[in-house]
């Protein structure tokens, strides 16, 4: 995964093509050439978006949810003629593992302790106590903080919530992806419990942040036809969505 930071070579990752392949040899071609295809997501940088081996920057921004990057890569035959299918694969950017966080409501600090991220954002917070006067509409997010417990400036908010409170909600804090969170009435003013942070995102990632990792291609590719001989991309990530596409080369 990509993290939230400032400094930009923790946002940078490494994209490997070097295990792109042919089904068998292209008898015509010359060489190959690689296209690295931003889709979706805040718009970073490729360090070179025609190398077999690339590594990109995603923006600095801040969010309280994942945010998701689509990366395409085809391969080309040189000359002309041939062209693979595309490789799809998703990286995605959220709070970094291991980092410190804790519940606040407005400024005030909760629980008796900081909770630390696991590698799907998932955390515990133990000793979490609403104020009795707590009234609906209160924000309640979940922050990254120091050592301390101190929240950072400015704040970096991974997640929020604006609370609503009814009598029949079942007890316990549980906290998933921001919105409106429902608690139940007898929180406010009751005994302090452990909130549950909940997982982000599913593990369809196909990087790491601070430039290590990377994403190696390693499944075929299929249904390119031609006279030109069949290239493939192989990828050892999830591949997220696929296209047949096929082009005839020109007698």
């Amino acid at each position: 995964t990509i993290p939230f930071s400032s400094n930009a070579r923790d946002r940078t990752i490494t994209l490997d093509g070097s295990r792109s392949g042919f089904v068998r040899s292209l008898t015509r071609a010359a060489g190959v050439t690689y296209s690295w295809r931003q889709i979706t997501g805040p718009v970073g940088t490729f360090e070179n978006p025609f190398a077999i081996r690339t590594r990109f920057t995603a923006p600095d921004v801040q969010s309280d949810r994942p945010i998701n990057y689509l990366f395409e890569l085809t391969v080309d035959s040189t000359p002309p003629g041939d062209r693979s299918e595309p490789f799809y694969l998703i990286v995605t950017q959220q709070g970094t593992p291991g980092q410190l966080v804790r519940l606040f409501l407005g400024d005030l600090r909760l629980g008796t302790a900081n909770g630390v991220l696991a590698a799907d954002g998932s955390t515990t917070l133990g000793g979490v106590a609403l104020p009795l006067d707590t009234p609906d509409g209160a924000a309640l997010t979940l922050e990254v903080v120091t050592a301390d417990g101190s929240r950072l400036s400015p704040p970096q908010v991974l997640r929020s919530y604006s609370l609503q409170f009814n009598a029949f909600a079942p007890g316990g804090i549980t906290l998933g992806s921001s919105g409106v969170l429902v608690l139940s009435s007898t929180l406010k003013g009751g005994s302090p419990v452990t909130a549950t942070v909940l997982a982000t995102s599913s593990a369809v990632v196909g990087g790491s942040g601070g430039g290590g990792g990377g994403c190696v291609m390693s499944e075929p590719a299929a249904g390119v036809t031609g006279r030109l001989d069949l290239l493939v991309l192989l990828a050892s990530f999830a591949v997220i969505a696929r296209r047949r596409r096929s082009r005839r080369s020109q007698v």
